[in-house]
């Protein structure tokens, strides 16, 4: 295994996650972090289910863990993790799932976005999220929620950031095609699917240098409504020179 994926301890990948107690924790918060995430793993999909298995596995626990205050309550648990720094938790748990989870080299890495069901109201817009997923893994990589006032334009080069995407092939829908993010791409060693709407079809003929081009038309890559970065059919210049924005 690469060096670059070498798995990494939930300590060390959260090692940098402030703990947002004040005064001294009876319960430590990386032992709350692994108790959460094995709970999760095992089935529980809730605060109270999390204490219910950590008390019913604290045997188990204790081969790997201290736990000399025994497992926190829910409502600990509920507490501590709600005050938490979202960004910084997602940085540190994509960090560590990029380490246990590298294979993504040849798969296809889908981004996306979706708004929540039912998230708006009482004077707040709706959530709206991004998120890379891997169908062949069956799990989603990270997500990031759009800032207020704002698009997946903006979310999408935050998500690439936090992803090892190297090998990869990533697909983003016309809202994602643009020039920076195609680049962010392929400097993160990936290839790119992106699809781009029929109004950019002028824009990228005026653009691409295609060597398959006549003066009047498209090779059949560059004219579909999905430009594929594929060795061969459009230089990279062309393609970070606009032929892949749509206008």
């Amino acid at each position: 295994m690469d060096d670059e994926y070498e798995p990494l301890s939930l300590q060390d990948a959260f090692g940098d996650l402030k703990d947002p107690r004040v005064r001294t924790p009876e319960h430590d918060l990386t032992e709350m972090l692994v108790v959460a995430l094995a709970a999760i793993l095992s089935g529980a999909d809730g605060w109270v289910g999390i204490a219910l298995w950590g008390q019913g596995q604290l045997e188990w626990l204790r081969r790997y863990l201290p736990l000399r205050n025994g497992i926190a309550s829910h409502d600990t648990f509920g507490r501590v993790f709600a005050a938490l720094d979202a960004r910084q938790f997602e940085a540190c748990f994509v960090r560590w799932v990029s380490g246990i989870c590298p294979a993504v080299a040849g798969l296809v890495v889908a981004i996306d976005g979706k708004t929540v069901r039912r998230s708006h109201g009482m004077g707040r817009s709706a959530i709206h999220l991004v998120s890379a997923y891997c169908g062949a893994l069956g799990a989603t990589l990270a997500q990031v929620r759009t800032a207020a006032q704002s698009n997946e334009i903006t979310a999408i080069p935050v998500l690439l950031d936090a992803l090892l995407l190297k090998g990869a092939i990533v697909t983003i829908d016309a809202m994602g095609c643009q020039r920076e993010i195609a680049a962010k791409i392929v400097a993160g060693g990936a290839d790119y699917v992106l699809r781009s709407k029929a109004i950019s079809l002028p824009c990228m003929k005026q653009s691409c240098s295609c060597s398959m081009h006549s003066a009047h038309s498209l090779c059949a890559a560059c004219a579909s409504l999905s430009t594929v970065r594929q060795a061969g059919k459009c230089t990279e210049e062309s393609r970070r020179a606009g032929a892949l924005r749509p206008t």
